[in-house]
C-alpha cells in the first residue's frame, strides 16, 4: 500500500511539474504562432527577434523559478534540506559578524568593583 501511495504522488508530481511547464510556455507559443504563422502582421526582424526572445527567456525563467517551489511543496526531503542550509547560512553569517565597536568599548570602561578610585 506504501509502494502504490508513492507512486501515486510521484505520478501527481511529474503531472504537476508537465502542466507547469505547458502554462509557462504557452506565452511563447502564442506570440510564435502569431507573429511567425500569421502572414497579416508584419514586423521588421529586429523587433520580431527581441518579442520573440523576450518571451522565451520569460517563460523560461518563470518554469526555472517554479520548480524549487513545487518540489518544496512536494518533497518532506527537499523542505528538509532547504531548512538546514539556510540555518548553516545564518549560523556562518551570524559566526562572520564582527563585534560592534559600542559593544567591545563599554565591555573595556567597566571598572571592577576592587580597583574603583
Amino acid at each position: 500500500k506504501q509502494w502504490y501511495q508513492r507512486r501515486v504522488r510521484g505520478g501527481v508530481t511529474v503531472l504537476i511539474f508537465t502542466v507547469l511547464y505547458l502554462i509557462c510556455n504557452i506565452p511563447y507559443a502564442i506570440v510564435y504562432f502569431v507573429f511567425l504563422k500569421n502572414g497579416r502582421l508584419r514586423l521588421s526582424g529586429v523587433v520580431l527577434f527581441y518579442v520573440l526572445g523576450f518571451t522565451h527567456v520569460l517563460s523560461i525563467s518563470l518554469n526555472a523559478a517554479a520548480n524549487p517551489i513545487v518540489y518544496y511543496l512536494r518533497k518532506k526531503d527537499f523542505r528538509r534540506h532547504v531548512r538546514e542550509i539556510f540555518a548553516s547560512l545564518v549560523k556562518i553569517t551570524v559566526s562572520r559578524v564582527p563585534s560592534l565597536p559600542w559593544n567591545s568599548l563599554s565591555q573595556s570602561r567597566k571598572i571592577p568593583k576592587n580597583q574603583e578610585r
